[in-house]
Parts: structure tokens; C-alpha cells; sequence
């Protein structure tokens, strides 16, 4: 501030130059530039002032807190933390509440980032390339394990890092982005070859799904891994058409369907377990025998739930069936999709199912011809259904009105009038105001 009173700041230039501009013309040149400097100022003296008070408040006495005991100093280290002690001039001691202003600050982060660290990651060949899903197992989208022009050879990984290569495990099918690898990731990657090994292959032993043995992850040929539910195949356990896409049989089969509960158990002639699986916004006429190692690797809760209620032992079904028959016969038809302007050929429909509540009410296909039961209960709810949207109103309403009007007053009421208890009452005498009602 000048003698005059008027405000000006020293400026410093990209030359290193420095001048100094009277506030005025610099508020019209670069408003924004003195806005941020004055409330860095702002915000460096409330700093500063805190530092002062919260000096001459944390001043505390040394008078008797050593000699109390251990227990008493437990309690009272909360309230030490809530509150400060300074000592007058007189030697009493009082107690001052503690500042929380300073903590209310906002803090500059300090951190430097983390320098970027590359990696030289070698080629795939083209026989390699062809062993690996195109999908990378995190996200679920394709790259290129080359780069995109099949030129890019060191790689960063962390997800702030630009999307170069689809990298590809040393040992199993998996591929995966390079960004969406975590930053701290040296445990994934060989020290000497630079090659990259999925968290799912290191330091694991596993079965094979198929034939049930070891898999051996020293061998040259990498084995199949699903990207969904990541169960290990042997290459010789599983067709090679599945490696493009990275789903097993049982993904690719049953990865639009999600499982509501389990029914059944049993093995199959492999010694392998099965569950009769009911699928959800499915009826019972469609459930499926899966394998138990599919429905515990994505769906653990319902698996786990389900042993803890049922033994190893296989299910022993009831008049050949799990579940009872009348579960699959359509009782009820709420709605129907028609496949054609003129409803003769149905889609499907809206149905309530014999022995289920109408909040289990479910939109399932027609059942066909060759199951007799079944189209029978069909046929007959959608009969009913039909006649029940087909509602005629009553003609020659007026006229109709016109005679009951005319058969009411034809007759008086006195001559139906009841005097005595009918003969057809027997046994007891009827009260008066009951002989009234029944009239």
C-alpha cells in the first residue's frame, strides 16, 4: 500500500521481470490472477493465527497426572484429548477446549505422483494369441495383445494409464487390459522375462473340471480358464473353439439365466455332482441339471445355504419327479402376448401355476401338444381367460327395465306378505322381529 492509501502488487513476468501494477488496472487485466492470490493470503493467515492459539492453549501443567494410577489415566486420556490445560498466574489450573479449526482446513496434497514405470513386455505370436480369450477378464472388452498397430512394446499398467496392449497370462487363457491392472502389480509380472501371469494362476494348484486331475502349469500349452467363473480345463478337456470368447460350456450355455434356487442333487456317470437348478422369472418347466462346481464358483451364497440344509447324499425323488407335477399345469391365465393381429397364435402368457400364489404369477411359453397333461390344464385356462375378456353388454336395456317396472307393480306386496311361520321351518317358533326379516 502506498503513502496514499492506494493498493498495488508486484508482479513478476515470464522473463523473470518484475514491475509493479496499481490493483485497478490489474483487477481489469487478470482478475482472476489477484482473486487466487488474495485468497491464498486469505487462507495463509488464518493458518498462521491458528498455530498462535493453538501455542498458548496446549500449555499444560505437570502437577499430579504421574501420580494417579493406571486405571484412572486410561479414562482420562479421552478427555485429555477434548479438551487443553494452561496455568494462571496464581497456579490454579484451568481447563480450555480444544481448537478443532485447524482440522477443518484444507490440506494441499504434498504427495508427488508416482512416476510411471514401463515394462518391456515381448511380442505374442500369432499361435499364442489364438490360445487367449479376446476379452479381457475385467472388464469384459476386447484389445489388442500387439497394440493396436502391433507395435507397442513397453507398457504401464494402473487405471490412469492409457490403454495400450491386451496382455495375455504366460499360463492360463486369461487376457487382460493394461490399465485395468492395479499400479502396484510387480508380483504379476516376470523379473527376467517381463512375462505377465494372472493372480489366478499364482501360487495356486488346481483340478482340471473336465477330468478331474492336476493341471500342470509348467507345461508349454496354456490351459483353458473361463473369464466368468474361472474354472481351469485341461486343452484336451475342452473344445478350442471356446478359447476366442473365453466362456466355458457352461457360461456360454447359461450366462443369460440367473439361479433362484436349488432343488435336487445327484452324480452324474462320471462321479461328478449335479444340482436341479430353478431359474429365476422362470417356471418349473424349466429347470436344468447343472454342475455343482459352475454354481459354486458364481454363486456361492445359494451353494453354501443349500449344504448347510441338505446332506451329501443324493436326492431321492418322489413318484420319479424333485418337485410336484402340479407346479408346471397353468391354473390361471392373467394376460397374453398373441403372435398375430387376428390372437389366434399365442406367444406366450401371463400364468398363475396350480398350487403357487399369484405373486408367483410368471410369463412362460405355451406348453406343446405332445404334453398331454399339460395342454389339457393350458387349453382350459385360456378358454377362460378368453371368455372373460369377451364380456357382452345387455341389449334392449330400456324395454328390459320397462317390464321388471311392470311385473313389480303388477301384484301388491300385501298378498306375499308372510302373517304365519312357513311350514318348511321346523323345529323352534320364530320370533316376531325374525318373521319380519324373513319377510
Amino acid at each position: 500500500m502506498s503513502a496514499t492509501g492506494k493498493i498495488s502488487y508486484c508482479v513478476q513476468f515470464l522473463n523473470n521481470e518484475t514491475a509493479s501494477i496499481p490493483a485497478c488496472q490489474l483487477q481489469k487485466i487478470c482478475h482472476k490472477l489477484v482473486e487466487d492470490f488474495e485468497l491464498d493470503r486469505f487462507k495463509q493467515s488464518t493458518v498462521n493465527n491458528d498455530r498462535r492459539r493453538s501455542k498458548r492453549l496446549t500449555k499444560r501443567s505437570d502437577s499430579s497426572s504421574d501420580e494417579t494410577s493406571s486405571s484412572e489415566s486410561d479414562d482420562s486420556d479421552d478427555d485429555q484429548q477434548l479438551s487443553s490445560f494452561t496455568t494462571t498466574r496464581s497456579g490454579r489450573i484451568q481447563t480450555m477446549p480444544k481448537s478443532y479449526q485447524q482440522e477443518f482446513h484444507t490440506k494441499l496434497n504434498t504427495k508427488k505422483d508416482r512416476k510411471e514405470k514401463y515394462r518391456s513386455v515381448p511380442f505374442y505370436s500369432d499361435d499364442f494369441i489364438k490360445r487367449h480369450s479376446i476379452h479381457c477378464f475385467r472388464c469384459y472388452k476386447t484389445g489388442y495383445p500387439n497394440g493396436s498397430r502391433n507395435d507397442t512394446f513397453e507398457v504401464s499398467c494402473g487405471p490412469t494409464r492409457q490403454r495400450t496392449r491386451l496382455l495375455l497370462c504366460q499360463t492360463c487363457s486369461l487376457s487382460c487390459h493394461n490399465n485395468c491392472l492395479p499400479a502396484l502389480n510387480d508380483h504379476c509380472f516376470d523379473t527376467q522375462t517381463s512375462h505377465y501371469t494372472c493372480v489366478k494362476c499364482k501360487n495356486k494348484t488346481f483340478d482340471c473340471v473336465g477330468c478331474q486331475k492336476n493341471i500342470d502349469k509348467t507345461n508349454d500349452k496354456v490351459f483353458f480358464r473361463c473369464k466368468s467363473c474361472f474354472r481351469p480345463y485341461h486343452p484336451h478337456c475342452i473344445n478350442n473353439d471356446l478359447y476366442e470368447e473365453g466362456d466355458c460350456h457352461d457360461c456360454a450355455t447359461f450366462k443369460d439365466r440367473q439361479p433362484q434356487s436349488i432343488l435336487a442333487q445327484r452324480k452324474d456317470s462320471e462321479n461328478r455332482e449335479e444340482l436341479l437348478i430353478k431359474w429365476k422369472d422362470e417356471s418349473f418347466r424349466h429347470v436344468n441339471w447343472v454342475s455343482a462346481s459352475w454354481i459354486q464358483a458364481l454363486y456361492t451364497t445359494l451353494y453354501t445355504y443349500y449344504k448347510k440344509k441338505r446332506d451329501d447324499e443324493d436326492s431321492e425323488p418322489k413318484k420319479g419327479r424333485y418337485f410336484p407335477i402340479e407346479w408346471t399345469m397353468i391354473e390361471r391365465i392373467l394376460n397374453v402376448e398373441w403372435k398375430d393381429k387376428n390372437k389366434q397364435q399365442v406367444k406366450r402368457v401371463f400364468a398363475v401355476f396350480k398350487d403357487t400364489d399369484y405373486g408367483d404369477a410368471i410369463w412362460d411359453e405355451p406348453p406343446a401338444e405332445d404334453e398331454p397333461e399339460l395342454f389339457a390344464a393350458y387349453k382350459l385356462a385360456l378358454e377362460r381367460y378368453i371368455r372373460a375378456t369377451k364380456v357382452k353388454p345387455p341389449q334392449k336395456m330400456k324395454q328390459l327395465i320397462a317390464d321388471i317396472r311392470r311385473l313389480a307393480n303388477a301384484e301388491k306386496y300385501e298378498s306375499h306378505e308372510l302373517k304365519a311361520q312357513p311350514r318348511y321351518i321346523e323345529g323352534g317358533v320364530l320370533m316376531q322381529h325374525q318373521l319380519e326379516a324373513l319377510k
